[in-house]
This record gives structure tokens, C-alpha cells and sequence, in this order.
């Protein structure tokens, strides 16, 4: 028996890189199409080899350290939120609900900003990047000149990492940086695959040539924090977090509150404006789901 982990599911059949290298297309041992346990992107796996054949069965699945519900993905190391410098502008909003997501599943981020190479790809938009996010490390790259990554190679090596960020960013041209003739392995992994029923876009797993997996994750322009009760909120903002020990009051929710250590911080600058404004638009999308 061998071990590996899941890099593609579609229709039953799992792409797997066993941990010696070699790809395997496998299908699901009985008891585990049985099992109410499900098979996820990025699990580590036990699997029966067929005899001289290059496919197998998944018998095992091993303990989980972490999961996504949606996308759907096991083992995460690390969240990397990607955004540009423009062409789009940067969407705060959206880096904030990603960051938070990361923050609730106790998955470590960092941001890296793209497009580094366009004309607009000013100094003054990498520091209110690094401004707002200052608890976390944030990597100014170009996918197309190869600025800085070397330092996002660094930042991936050896890791699970999951890439997220909103349509345009360049996440996609980021991989190909990454990983050499990558466009051609998915395809050879989407045409293993397609004996089972085609579904919508899944999440892929694609091994990094210095040690590691990347995905490109579909769903997180639409995250919703339904699951984060109220009390948790603050504690997903790390930068505010640190904070919320001086206020006053026991339970301050930093909304309404007369005397709040993190409103007094943003009116002397200490804690951005907008990450607060994140959190109140946050606190209130998880109140109006708390309603229905």
C-alpha cells in the first residue's frame, strides 16, 4: 500500500501523486463510496495498487489538518490572496473576506500583488496594500517580468499553498511563472479524468517543481461568513485582535460602544480605516444571516 495525496476528483476518478512521484488514476475502495466521510482535494490518501497497472484504489483517507468547505480543499498550509495593482483595482472587501476565511480556519495568509510591471503599478498602491494588511507579509511580483518571484517561490516552497483572488488578477499567468509547461499538465490530467461524468470547474492541486502544491481555487468571490459567529469576528483580524484586550467593557462588539480600544485606534491612525470598515460590513452580513 502506498501513500500519496488527491490532486483532481471528477466523476469518481482521482488524479493521486503518490509520494514517490508517480500519478496514479484512482477509483474509491467500497467502504468509502459507502462512507459519509467524502474525498477531498489535497487529502492524503492510502491506495491499493493494481498489479502492473497504473491505476489504483483509494482505501484510506488519512487524517485531515485542516479543510475548506468551499472550494472544497483538505491540508491547506497556507491561503495567498492575490491581488493587482490594477487592471482590476485592488478589492479590498474582497482581500478582507479572504484573510478572515484563512483567520477562521486557523490557515496562515499572506498577499501577493500582481502586475507590478504596468505603468500605474505605483509604489504609493503597494504601501496601502501593506498599510491596511500590516499584519500580514504582502509580495509585490510580475508574472510577466519575473519581478519578485523568487520571494513568492520562497514563500510556497515545500507547502500546500491555496491561491485566491477575484477574476483578472493574473493568478493564472502567476502559475505558469511557477511552474514551466504547467498548462499542459492540467490538460493531461483533465483528459485522465474524463471518463467520469464531467461537473463545473473543481479545484486542481498542481506539485511545484521546488517542493510543494498550489491550487487555484474557484468560489472565493462569493464567500459567504455566515458560519463565523459574531463573537469570533474580531478575533479573525489579527491586527485588531491585539487590540480588543484594552477595551473596557467585556464583549465590546466594537460597533456601537461609546469607550472601544479598536475605535480609538482607527480615530489615531494605529488600525486603518479600512479594515475596520470590513469588519463593520462583516459584522453586519453576519447578523442579517443570524435573522433568516
Amino acid at each position: 500500500m502506498k501513500r500519496g495525496t488527491i490532486l483532481a476528483g471528477v466523476g469518481g476518478f482521482y488524479e493521486v501523486q503518490l509520494d514517490e512521484g508517480q500519478l496514479l488514476t484512482c477509483r474509491l475502495r467500497g467502504k468509502l463510496r459507502l462512507s459519509k466521510q467524502g474525498v477531498l482535494v489535497g487529502d492524503r490518501v492510502k491506495v491499493l495498487l493494481e498489479p502492473e497497472a497504473e491505476e489504483g484504489y483509494i482505501d484510506v483517507v488519512l487524517e485531515r489538518r485542516n479543510q475548506l468547505p468551499r472550494p472544497a480543499l483538505a491540508n491547506v498550509d497556507q491561503l495567498v490572496a492575490v491581488l493587482a495593482y490594477s487592471e482590476p483595482p485592488p478589492n479590498i472587501l474582497l482581500l478582507d473576506r479572504i484573510l478572515v476565511l484563512a483567520e477562521y480556519h486557523r490557515i496562515p495568509a499572506a498577499v501577493c500583488l500582481n502586475k507590478a510591471d504596468l505603468p500605474n503599478g505605483s509604489y504609493d498602491a503597494l504601501q496601502r496594500i501593506r498599510h491596511h494588511a500590516q499584519a500580514y507579509q504582502v509580495i509585490p511580483v510580475s508574472a510577466l517580468s519575473s519581478q519578485g518571484i523568487d520571494d513568492l517561490r520562497a514563500q510556497l516552497q515545500d507547502r500546500t499553498t491555496a491561491l485566491a483572488g477575484p477574476s483578472g488578477v493574473g493568478k493564472s499567468t502567476l502559475i505558469n511563472a511557477l511552474i514551466p509547461g504547467q498548462v499542459q499538465e492540467v490538460g493531461d490530467i483533465s483528459r485522465k479524468l474524463r471518463r467520469g461524468k464531467h461537473t463545473t470547474r473543481q479545484v486542481k492541486l498542481l506539485p511545484l517543481p521546488f517542493g510543494g502544491f498550489i491550487a487555484d481555487t474557484p468560489g472565493f468571490s462569493q464567500l459567504s461568513l455566515a458560519a463565523v459567529a459574531s463573537a469570533e469576528l474580531a478575533d479573525c483580524f489579527p491586527d485588531m485582535a491585539a487590540l480588543a484586550a484594552d477595551c473596557p467593557f467585556r464583549g465590546c462588539t466594537h460597533t456601537k460602544e461609546r469607550q472601544c480600544a479598536i475605535k480609538d485606534a482607527v480615530q489615531d491612525g494605529t488600525l486603518p480605516a479600512t479594515r475596520y470598515e470590513s469588519y463593520l460590513t462583516f459584522w453586519d452580513e453576519i447578523q442579517q444571516a443570524r435573522r433568516y
